[in-house]
């Protein structure tokens, strides 16, 4: 019988492995004393590093189960993208949990549409910073003279 079999819904850790902290002992000791079912150690990090534990472990989760990371950076390799992963596990009715970040419990649900509120408006502002950035390249290429479009093929050489 495996431990969902035995359990229903569990309490997966995360955790990453840095540089000076190879095994991860006292954050795998955190997350365990935390009442985690099962540890996992994210070994690849990175800006260009696919994250296949991570991965993995998206996988494993399914609703009424519960996240624990050891940090944001564990899931996210920015601020966007911690948004939209902890938007989607809240959808799928995932909670995440945070030891570092202590405003990220979802299973407070004050907490929950307070967090969901926040990270859409956040995401909303995003979305508008970069409509705003490509409106204004544009006026700015538009005002040195690039053309958009396709470009008009000279009628004198059509037969």
């Amino acid at each position: 019988e495996s431990l969902r079999e035995q359990k229903g819904a569990l309490k997966l850790g995360l955790t990453a492995r840095t540089y000076h902290d190879r095994k991860c002992i006292d954050k795998m000791k955190e997350l365990q004393d935390f009442g985690c079912d099962e540890v996992m150690i994210e070994t690849r990090l990175g800006v260009d590093t696919e994250r296949v534990i991570t991965k993995s472990l998206f996988k494993q989760l399914k609703a009424g189960d519960t996240l624990v990371i050891t940090q944001g950076t564990n899931i996210a390799k920015s601020s966007t993208q911690l948004f939209k992963i902890v938007l989607e596990l809240m959808d799928n009715g995932i909670d995440v949990i945070s030891l570092k970040e202590k405003w990220l419990d979802t299973t407070i649900e004050a907490n929950k549409q307070s967090i969901k509120t926040v990270f859409e408006g956040m995401q909303m502002f995003e979305q508008d910073i970069l409509v705003e950035h490509k409106n204004n390249a544009v006026k700015k290429a538009q005002a040195e003279g690039v053309k958009f479009g396709r470009s008009l093929k000279d009628n004198a050489n059509i037969e």
